[in-house]
C-alpha cells in the first residue's frame, strides 16, 4: 500500500490496519464534491489493479460545514450521514459528540450490574482495578481528541456516572460522603483530572516524537516560544468555525496554557510527572 498516498492526492489518507479514510478539503460544496469523486475513483481504480474489490455497503461519506452533500462514484451514489464511528468513535457532522458520549455512558452503565455483583467478593483496591479497566478505560478512549470540546451538560453526565459507580464500590448508597470523600477512599483522581492528564500527555508525546504526519506538521506549524517563557510553547489557531474551534491545534493551545512550568526539553515521563506535581503539590 506504500503508493497509495500518492494516488489519492490531493486528499489525506488516513489508515489502520484494513480501515482507510479519506480527507479532503474546499472553498465549497461543488470543489469537495469534485476533489472526493476523483480521488475516490482513483482510489478504487488502484483496489482493481492490486486485485481488491471496495465494499461499497461499507463505504461511508461524513461532511463538515456541508449540508446534503452527495457524490457519484463508480456508478454508484453516496450521500453523507450524520455520523460515522472511526475506530470506535461516533463523530457526528456537526462535531457535537453527543453520539459519541451517549454511547460511552451506556457501555459503562450496563456494567454497573456486573460490578455489584463482583462487590460482594472483591475488596475495595479489586473493585477499583476493575473500575479502572472497565470504566475508566471507556470513559477516556479518545478523549484527547474530544475532551475539550464537549459542553457542559455532557462533562456532567461523565461525572456524574464516574461518582454514581464509585459510590457502588465504597457502598456510600446513603450518600453521606461528598465527592473528595469518595475519591480519597478510593484513591482515584477526579475524572476531569484523568482527562486533563491524558490528553496532555498525548498532546505532548506528538511534539517530543515528531513523527513525520499530518497532525504533527499542523501543531508545529502553529506553535511558536513565549518570549516571557522561552522553555515553553505557545499555540495559535485562526479558526472560526465549529470545526475549527475542535481541532487538534486548538486542544493544544487549550491544554498547554495550563501547563505552569518549563517541559521544553522533557522525556514525556518527566512531562507526566511535573504535570502530576502541578496538580497535586506536596503540602507539609
Amino acid at each position: 500500500m506504500s503508493n497509495l498516498t500518492s494516488i489519492i492526492e490531493p486528499g489525506v489518507l488516513i489508515s489502520y490496519a484494513d480501515d482507510s479514510y479519506i480527507i479532503v478539503e474546499g472553498e465549497s460544496e461543488v470543489e469537495i464534491k469534485s476533489i472526493l469523486e476523483s480521488t475516490i475513483d482513483n482510489h478504487f481504480n488502484w483496489l482493481k489493479t492490486m486485485g481488491m474489490v471496495c465494499n461499497m455497503a461499507k463505504t461511508e461519506l461524513i461532511a463538515f460545514g456541508i449540508d446534503n452533500l452527495e457524490i457519484e462514484v463508480q456508478g454508484t451514489s453516496i450521500k453523507a450521514g450524520y455520523q460515522m464511528k472511526v475506530l470506535g468513535s461516533f463523530i457526528d457532522s456537526k462535531l457535537s459528540w453527543e453520539t459519541n458520549i451517549t454511547k460511552i455512558i451506556n457501555k459503562c452503565r450496563s456494567f454497573i450490574f456486573s460490578l455489584r455483583y463482583l462487590r460482594k467478593y472483591l475488596d475495595v483496591k479489586d473493585a477499583i482495578n476493575v473500575f479502572r479497566s472497565h470504566v475508566i478505560s471507556r470513559l477516556t478512549y479518545g478523549s484527547p481528541v474530544w475532551a475539550h470540546s464537549i459542553t457542559y451538560n455532557h462533562r456532567q453526565r461523565i461525572r456524574s456516572l464516574f461518582f454514581h459507580i464509585i459510590r457502588i464500590i465504597i457502598r456510600d448508597f446513603k450518600f453521606k460522603m461528598s465527592r473528595t470523600q469518595l475519591l480519597k477512599a478510593a484513591n482515584l483522581e477526579g475524572i476531569d483530572d484523568i482527562l486533563f492528564k491524558r490528553a496532555s500527555s498525548f498532546i505532548y508525546s506528538m511534539l517530543v516524537y515528531l513523527e513525520p504526519t499530518n497532525l504533527v506538521g499542523e501543531l508545529i506549524s502553529k506553535s511558536y516560544i513565549n518570549d516571557r517563557y522561552p522553555a515553553r510553547m505557545s499555540f495559535f489557531d485562526t479558526s472560526r468555525t465549529r470545526v475549527g474551534r475542535v481541532c487538534m491545534t486548538n486542544a493544544a493551545r487549550s491544554y498547554s496554557e495550563k501547563w505552569k512550568f518549563d517541559y521544553i526539553g522533557l522525556s514525556v515521563e518527566n512531562f507526566k510527572k511535573k504535570l502530576h506535581e502541578q496538580m497535586h503539590p506536596l503540602r507539609n
